[in-house]
């Protein structure tokens, strides 16, 4: 490895943390919620129909499966 490869790496590093860095910037106000309770709700909600179907198809599966 060339010192050069070293310093693009570096600097693209740094490119992408400042993206990040100013992408959080600008959803700060929306991040931080009066009720974060209600916040993660939804991706409770997400995990547990996931889940459903995870054990809908186990037992579609298994019944072909057994035919």
């Amino acid at each position: 490895m060339l010192y050069g490869d070293f310093v693009l790496d570096i600097s693209f590093l740094q490119t992408i943390l400042f993206a990040l860095f100013a992408i959080l910037t600008l959803f700060q106000g929306r991040l931080f919620t009066k009720h974060p309770q209600k916040m993660f709700l939804p991706l409770f909600l997400l995990f547990k129909e996931t889940f459903m179907l995870k054990h809908i198809l186990k037992k579609y599966i298994s019944i072909l499966l057994y035919l």
